[in-house]
């Protein structure tokens, strides 16, 4: 007899079959990259590139550049991409968009760390709006299925987890504090069992205290009993009101929690490109030096 379970993540459909989802970029299908942008005049290794100076990204060099990344980020399984991924995500979005711009794997990162931030944003205000706000952000639904918190299935069963099978965590953050805010679910799925339990508990003192309170008041008059009864729905309330005090400084923690995740991983983005800027002047004046020594001829 086989048991039925639940699966831990959401199932991802083939990579094609988003291009529905990405008509609502520009309300074209994007294209792959074809004979004619590899005929486009390649980049030279030798061009030196200021990965601080600022680059405009238009709609559709973000779109390109989510897509890209998004291939990429789903082909290594939701994992990390390295120092050779990012360079081919740049290399691709430099030949669709040679005309506008050129940019580098630095600042290819800060855009999609820019783009992450913003889907959070989005994302707490879709949470705290109980389903009444809707994100008008276009790239927001293609985000939410590539970094979202996995939906849950519908359980079937008794959930089991297959044995020999690891469980793989999405890396939004390359900090651990940033992949815990983001693997954080939703307010309403973290803090529904303790608000069930405390619903559920002041139901049961609630309608104790009212049928005690109906018998009293069939038997024509106010003793001890009534006292307890109404002693109990006080209790009842002010345990509500515990409980729901509670849960909202647990949602206003969780929310302290991903800020400070948010500020930290700026931090550590400014410091790295700012090391890049110091080894690229020294290497730069490493040339300049030994230029300047003659040959020993």
């Amino acid at each position: 007899m086989t048991t039925s379970h639940r699966s831990f993540h959401r199932p991802l459909p083939s990579w094609t079959a988003l291009s529905a989802s990405r008509r609502s970029f520009t309300g074209k299908t994007p294209l792959p990259i074809t004979a004619g942008d590899m005929n486009k005049p390649p980049i030279s290794s030798s061009t030196k590139l200021d990965p601080t100076r600022d680059i405009i990204w238009s709609i559709e060099a973000t779109k390109t550049l989510i897509e890209t990344w998004g291939d990429k980020y789903k082909e290594l399984n939701r994992g990390s991409l390295k120092q050779t991924h990012w360079q081919q995500v740049t290399d691709v979005v430099n030949l669709r968009h040679a005309g506008e711009f050129l940019c580098t794997d630095v600042q290819v990162k800060n855009r999609i760390d820019t783009v992450k931030k913003k889907y959070k944003k989005e994302k707490i205000r879709v949470l705290e709006s109980a389903g009444k706000y809707v994100s008008k952000w276009p790239f927001f639904d293609f985000l939410d299925f590539l970094i979202g918190s996995p939906a849950p299935e519908e359980e079937t069963g008794i959930p089991t987890c297959r044995r020999g099978r690891k469980m793989s965590f999405p890396a939004n953050l390359e900090i651990p504090v940033g992949r815990r805010s983001k693997r954080s679910a939703p307010e309403s799925e973290v803090f529904s069992g303790d608000r069930d339990v405390g619903r559920r508990k002041f139901e049961a003192m609630a309608e104790v205290a009212a049928k005690i309170m109906e018998e009293e008041e069939g038997e024509g008059g106010e003793g001890e009993i009534g006292k307890v009864a109404e002693a109990i729905e006080k209790f009842g309330e002010r345990y509500e009101r515990i409980e729901r005090e509670k849960m909202d400084r647990m949602i206003e923690l969780e929310k302290h929690k991903m800020k400070l995740a948010i500020d930290l991983n700026v931090q550590i983005m400014n410091y790295v490109s700012e090391l890049r800027m110091k080894v690229d002047r020294n290497e730069e004046a490493g040339v300049v030096d030994n230029a300047k020594v003659p040959c020993g001829c």
